[in-house]
């Protein structure tokens, strides 16, 4: 459940609420100095807390990360205020750079 919000459909994800902020800022690779909550800096294989047990097989937190990735272009092709044509090529380029064992992006 969540407040309702009146401008909802007129605002980017990381407007709606803080936590959503830091899942953007971590798909986008973009800086998350003065957010409230901070992304983990080598990803999921440092969190030391209780994480479900579907986290642990590689393939379903890929498949879920690329969902959340794909979402957020989605917003950022809607109401997104850069050059979502460069950024594209920006998340392509680092996709591609990042091998089977490193995480670019944690889970939130």
């Amino acid at each position: 459940y969540g407040h309702p919000d009146p401008n909802t459909y007129k605002k980017r994800l990381e407007e709606l609420h803080e936590d959503l902020g830091i899942m953007v800022h971590c798909v986008r690779n973009q800086s998350d100095a003065g957010l409230k909550y901070k992304r983990v800096p080598r990803g999921f294989a440092e969190l030391k807390e209780f994480k479900p047990i579907y986290f642990h097989d590689d393939d379903y937190r890929k498949a879920r990360q690329d969902l959340i990735s794909d979402m957020v272009d989605k917003d950022y092709e809607k109401y997104g205020s850069f050059n979502f044509t460069q950024e594209r090529a920006i998340q392509q380029r680092r996709r591609s750079a990042v091998n089977g064992l490193t995480l670019k992006r944690s889970m939130t």
